[in-house]
């Protein structure tokens, strides 16, 4: 089954990814989550990365809730 979370980008823009895309999520040092989401659609592959604006601790309890 299919894990989805909902983050949000620092300008307010919500996107939801497949918990399985993540593939890095680091602390910086104002405790902010900084992501790398890889999407392979077939012919493309598609990289989210940049910092979002929950922070570590919240996105760690958003993929320890699914």
């Amino acid at each position: 089954m299919t894990k989805f979370i909902e983050l949000t980008k620092p300008n307010g823009i919500v996107f939801t990814i497949n918990a399985d895309c993540l593939q890095m999520a680091q602390r910086n040092a104002d405790g902010q989550a900084y992501i790398i989401v890889s999407v392979d659609a077939g012919v493309e592959e598609y990289t989210i990365d940049g910092t979002i604006k929950e922070s570590y601790e919240e996105l760690k309890t958003k993929l320890g809730a699914i």
